[in-house]
């Protein structure tokens, strides 16, 4: 056969350019399956790059809500430990106006009035304070203990 090959016999020219051809073909489907799987495997590469994103945002939305209810439980801790140190001391009260203004400590026996500033005590001057407990008044820097009809009448001047 070799010496057919090299005078150019038509026939195994034609078989080897069979060969050839199924050769090539066979590469070119083998060509066209590889970049299949190369975007296949480029988008499982984006998928696989979005997980990562998302688990990388799902830790530190583990840690920012670990680190809230860690300042949760101690912000309820400091308030459980103020009301408890505080319990019997402060009287409910609702400011009159804008303002807050100031909080005194009350003791729990409503009988004494040693603990109440000098306008509040037993038989004071009308001069000195003329309507304490006034709903009129609109003094935001006077403060006073209130009972619930009071308060809500408060709520309805504040409005």
């Amino acid at each position: 056969m070799y010496k057919a090959e090299a005078k150019g016999d038509p026939s195994s020219l034609r078989a080897k350019n069979r060969e050839l051809s199924t050769q090539v073909e066979k590469l070119r489907m083998a060509d066209v399956m590889m970049k299949r799987e190369m975007d296949d495997i480029g988008a499982i590469v984006d998928e696989l790059k979005e997980i990562y994103e998302l688990k990388i945002e799902l830790t530190a939305a583990k840690e920012n809500r670990t680190k809230a209810r860690d300042s949760q439980r101690l912000a309820l801790g400091r308030l459980r430990k103020l009301r408890d140190e505080t319990r019997g001391k402060v009287a409910e009260v609702a400011s009159v106006g804008v303002g807050d203004g100031d909080v005194k400590d009350y003791s729990p026996n409503v009988n004494s009035l040693s603990n109440l500033p000098g306008s509040l005590r037993a038989d004071p001057s009308p001069a000195e304070c003329p309507s304490l407990m006034s709903k009129e008044s609109g003094l935001s820097s006077l403060v006073a203990p209130t009972s619930g009809k009071e308060k809500n009448e408060v709520k309805d001047i504040n409005r």
